[in-house]
This record gives C-alpha cells, sequence and structure tokens, in this order.
C-alpha cells in the first residue's frame, strides 16, 4: 500500500517514500481510493453502495443548519459525508477547563458531548433573516457510521497541551453526544470503543492498536512491535512519557456487519462498459472525483447548495503536521484522475473477460494463474471483513480497561 500510495500521488509530490506527509490527508484519501475502485460510477458524495468499505463503515452522513432562537428564522440544510471529524486540541482542553469550573464530574458519556462542544467553540454564524443575532450551527448525524475517526488538529502555539489532551481522551464513545442530533434510530444508542490511535513525535509517525485476543495494546513503530499493557492507563503513561502527540483516534462498533460484494464487480463492469462507448468519442462514462467535504467554519455562513468543491478544514494544521507547504490533497486534478480511470478500466475489462470464459478455459486459467486467484481470494475475504484489521484486531466484545 505504501507503494501505491507513493506512485498514485508521484505527479503531485505527494506521499512518497522516505518522505514525510500528513498522516490524516493521507488516510483520508486511502478511504477515497477505495470507494472509486469498488464504486467508480458513484459519486462519493451521494454513494449508498452497500459494498463501499469507505462509505459503509468509515462515513458520516450529516446536514448542518442555522436556526436563530430570537426571531425563529432557519436555514436550509445542508447536507455533506466526512470521513474525520477533527477537532481543536485546543478549544477541547477550553471545554474541559470550563467543566472543571462548573464543578461537573467526568463521565465516559462526557467525551463525546466535550468533542462536539469543542468542535462548535467560536464559530458563529449570521441570523439567516439578518435580525442581527449571532448563532452557532446546528449539525446532524443521520447514518450509523460502525467506525468513527476523530482528528485531533493541533495549534503550533499550543503544543505542550500533550500530556493534557492524552488524560482528556476516553476509550468510549457515545455517539449522539458527538453531534446536535441524531437521526437515526440504531445511531441514537450506539456505542464506539476506541481500537486504534495514530501519534506524531520528532518528525515519525507511530500507532497503537488493540489486540482482543490477547487483550493488549500493542505499539506499531515502523518494524518494531511492541506489547504496551493491557490498560488504556499503560498507553496514556507510553504517550506522555514519550511525548506522543495523537492525531487519529479510531473508535469502532463492538458489532460491526460485514460489508456486501453483491453489487461491487457490476459497479465496475458498468462504469467500463459506458467507458468503452466513450472511447470514440464522448466520455459516457467519466465521473468526477469527489473532492473531500471539509468545511470553512471561519467565514462566515453562506447558504448554497452543496458542491463539494473549493472548502477547507476547520483548523489549520501545526508546522509538525503541515504537509510541507501544500495544500490538502484533492483528487480533481484531470491528469491523476485518468491515471486512476485507465486502472480501473483495465481491471473492468479483465473481470468481464473471465466472466465470458467457458468452464474449460476457467480451468486452464485457474491451473495456470493460481497466485492471482489468491490475491483475489484475499481481496474478497477482505471485503467481508469490512474493517482493514489485521487477526486478532478485529473488535467482537467490549473492551474491558
Amino acid at each position: 500500500m505504501r507503494h501505491a500510495l507513493a506512485e498514485s500521488f508521484k505527479d503531485e509530490h505527494r506521499f512518497q517514500l522516505g518522505l514525510m506527509d500528513d498522516a490524516a490527508e493521507c488516510f483520508e484519501n486511502i478511504l477515497e481510493r477505495i470507494h472509486f475502485h469498488i464504486v467508480p460510477n458513484i459519486k462519493g458524495d451521494v454513494c449508498a453502495s452497500k459494498s463501499c468499505i469507505s462509505h459503509q463503515k468509515f462515513a458520516m452522513t450529516l446536514y448542518e443548519q442555522s436556526v436563530c432562537r430570537s426571531c425563529g428564522a432557519s436555514s436550509d440544510p445542508l447536507p455533506f459525508t466526512e470521513f474525520v471529524r477533527y477537532i481543536s486540541t485546543t478549544a477541547l482542553c477550553k471545554e474541559v477547563h470550563r467543566m472543571l469550573e462548573r464543578h461537573e464530574r467526568r463521565n465516559p458519556e462526557m467525551f463525546a458531548e466535550l468533542l462536539q462542544a469543542a468542535n462548535t467553540a467560536d464559530d458563529f454564524r449570521k441570523c439567516p433573516s439578518n435580525c442581527g443575532q449571532k448563532i452557532k450551527i446546528r449539525r446532524v448525524l443521520m447514518n450509523c457510521p460502525e467506525i468513527v475517526t476523530v482528528g485531533l488538529v493541533w495549534d503550533s502555539d499550543n503544543s505542550d497541551l500533550t500530556d493534557d489532551v492524552v488524560r482528556i481522551l476516553e476509550t468510549q464513545l457515545y455517539l449522539p453526544g458527538l453531534f446536535y442530533r441524531v437521526t437515526d434510530e440504531n445511531a441514537k444508542t450506539s456505542e464506539l470503543y476506541l481500537v486504534g490511535m495514530i501519534c506524531y513525535t520528532s518528525h515519525h509517525y507511530c500507532a497503537f492498536a488493540y489486540h482482543t485476543k490477547s487483550s493488549r495494546w500493542v505499539l506499531f513503530d515502523d518494524a518494531t512491535v511492541k506489547e504496551v499493557g493491557t490498560k488504556w492507563k499503560d498507553v496514556v503513561s507510553k504517550c506522555m512519557r514519550c511525548h506522543f502527540q495523537p492525531l487519529l483516534l479510531f473508535y469502532a462498533h463492538p458489532d460491526g456487519t460485514a460489508v456486501s460484494t453483491e453489487d461491487a464487480l457490476r459497479h465496475v463492469i458498468q462504469w467500463s462498459h459506458s467507458k468503452t462507448e466513450g472511447d470514440n468519442g464522448e466520455d459516457l462514462g467519466a465521473e468526477k472525483l469527489p473532492v473531500l467535504k471539509k468545511l470553512d467554519h471561519t467565514k462566515e455562513y453562506e447558504f448554497a447548495p452543496y458542491n463539494g468543491r473549493n472548502s477547507n478544514l476547520v483548523f489549520s494544521r501545526s508546522h509538525v503536521q503541515a504537509s510541507g507547504g501544500k495544500a490538502p490533497v484533492r483528487l480533481g486534478h484531470v491528469d491523476q484522475r485518468e491515471k486512476i480511470k485507465d486502472i480501473s478500466r483495465e481491471c473492468a475489462r479483465k473481470a468481464v473477460d473471465l466472466k465470458n470464459l467457458t468452464s474449460s478455459q476457467r480451468k486452464v486459467l485457474e491451473r495456470g494463474q493460481r497466485k492471482d486467484l489468491v490475491i483475489h481470494r484475499g481481496l474478497s475475504l477482505g471485503f467481508r471483513l469490512g474493517l482493514a484489521f489485521p487477526a486478532g484486531f478485529q473488535l467482537y466484545k467490549p473492551l474491558d480497561f
């Protein structure tokens, strides 16, 4: 995957071997690529395919709306999809400080509410009817994701908050508390558990993962793999001792379901056929790749129809997370898009050829291309599992911390 990532972004000089880049952007772009190769004929912001791992497992489908309590005016709902919920660590620490000033006792459910408060802190918009009031935006979750990724954004002026942030983190995430409201019935009672965390330290990334079979936290540091301990406090101690800055937190539902593969091949074949028909003329099957939806909360809100373009992150990234001064990776570049389409089209055509083979031809192919079939079986197994965890890392029971 590392080599494929470097090759895919070679023209943009991003994610190259031996060079540092942004972990959160890398994660989001991997999910976008997975989506494109499974369902290339469906745009990411409207993807409802049951075989799309990215959107079935990781995507949060939301809408945001402004409602004025003074005059009652409300804006039109603005729908969007996101893979990562970004939180400012500075705002998070401020919310915890306010909570302590109110002499409130922390509990596991309160952690999600703190994240929501930090996400909307100082995010005021104009009243839709221009009555003069400043109001906070409301973000409503419409689906029930099985994996929620929280991205922590660090302010370079407050990088000394590492120990405070690590102490704040909880291993349980009460999904309804993370948003103003949830509409999905399953989401209203959904509780997720921390299964992985990516950290940054000294121009270097490392990762923690919870190994369910051994009930232990494991540290992945390049080629070094070490057991940290059975309790979350062991991870906290390690982070504080080594000055690890948490960047991405992965919360998963303990009863995750498998991803369906029924319509995956159909989507690819249909897209390939439409592309073939358009090769001699108009590109009938071409779809523009979706640009990741990252809202700009630093500007006054404008209630325009969502087009998924010209939007930025909520918070700027610190110098330790910045991507060499480059803007976030966009998948809309013509050259890059055509390269991906060519690869997917070639795979789809091979799939069509394989489908048209007679039984005798299939037997010959099976004897001569065992390695390829092993790869296909591995991919099929990955779809059925639905989670990109190594063996032993799939969460199937509540964690005991």
